[in-house]
């Protein structure tokens, strides 16, 4: 006779169940993940905010040293003002040995902890080693939104580099930024129209608290840009890096791409042109981009505040951009 077993059956899943499980995992994990990357861009989101706040104190720290704000960047060689643009002069002759030297992230490196690279680079004493390229090679970390897909370099520079064409080579590694200057409402002003810009920053610019007559806390100094890669245009054309980035070739040299941002296109520009977003803001942060203004304050502005492109300053994205327009600024 046949004896039941002293050991009784363990129960076990049925594929139904076991189906069921792994559906409710997958549910779970669908309605987490976003929540996970929600929070890794808001820390991201503080980082860049952090990064921007440092930026602003080394604003004021070399403003303090020097009594005015870095120029954007700096033309170093002698020229003529003697080609008439658009019935006025203003774009410079082209003469083969016209040089640009570095531009005003560079000029903040004493004041980010990074003495020994200032040094390295020979910008203080403005001259132009051997280890130029080295140094302009090397990334800073405040200098870059951690939201950014760019690269750390781009090399094939063109519109990527404000520096003697015969030390940077267009093979030659140069470390990216995230963030530009304050410039203008146009899209990027000439050389020989130093001080047209309605920005804080222009070529060879010497602006002082004093003339920021809107009001510090009215007025952006610096603000982000920073653009996911695409197959549409080129890095190397609309990523800023921080040596400085007027062109070296002899086209297009006249022009302050890059380094400078401009209200003359919309925050985060859907447009797929290399010159288009290599002359306005933008980030990777849904929505907008984080701008510190001369007081020190960081702010997000949307990429939906008010803007009109014409060449009137009209706009609360330009009365933001502009050191002494004299218009009020609404709420954005």
């Amino acid at each position: 006779m046949h004896q039941p077993s002293s050991h009784p059956k363990r129960p076990g899943f049925t594929l139904v169940e076991l189906l069921v499980v792994i559906a409710i995992i997958g549910v779970l994990i669908a309605l987490l993940l976003p929540a996970v990357q929600q929070a890794r861009e808001a820390a991201r989101r503080i980082q860049c905010s952090n990064n921007l706040k440092q930026m602003g104190l080394a604003l004021h720290n070399y403003h303090d040293t020097h009594l005015v704000f870095p120029p954007m960047f700096i033309y170093t060689s002698p020229y003529e003002d003697t080609r008439s643009i658009g019935g006025g002069t203003g774009q410079l002759t082209m003469e083969t040995t016209r040089k640009t030297a570095w531009g005003w992230c560079a000029f903040l490196l004493p004041f980010h902890e990074q003495g020994a690279l200032y040094d390295l680079g020979g910008i203080g004493a403005g001259t132009y080693p051997a280890e130029s390229a080295a140094a302009c090679a090397t990334a800073v970390s405040g200098f870059s939104c951690p939201s950014s897909s760019a690269d750390a370099q781009v090399s094939g520079i063109n519109h990527g580099r404000n520096f003697f064409a015969e030390k940077i080579d267009d093979d030659d590694f140069l470390a990216t930024a995230s963030y530009v200057a304050s410039h203008d409402n146009t899209a990027g002003r000439q050389k020989g129209n130093e001080g047209k810009e309605i920005g804080g920053f222009g070529l060879n610019s010497k602006t002082r608290f004093a003339k920021i007559g809107d009001g510090s806390s009215n007025t952006i100094a610096v603000g982000e840009r920073s653009y996911a890669k695409s197959a549409t245009y080129s890095a190397n054309r609309t990523v800023p890096t921080w040596i400085g980035t007027c062109s070296a070739d002899t086209n297009n040299q006249d022009f302050m791409f890059d380094i400078g941002g401009s209200s003359y296109y919309p925050i985060n520009y859907s447009g797929s042109g290399d010159n288009e977003r290599g002359k306005t803001f933008g980030s990777q942060h849904p929505g907008g981009a984080q701008f510190v203004f001369f007081d020190g304050s960081v702010n997000f502005i949307p990429e939906t505040i008010d803007l009109d492109t014409n060449s009137s300053v009209n706009s609360v994205f330009e009365y933001l951009i502009g050191i002494e327009d004299g218009h009020s600024i609404p709420a954005f």
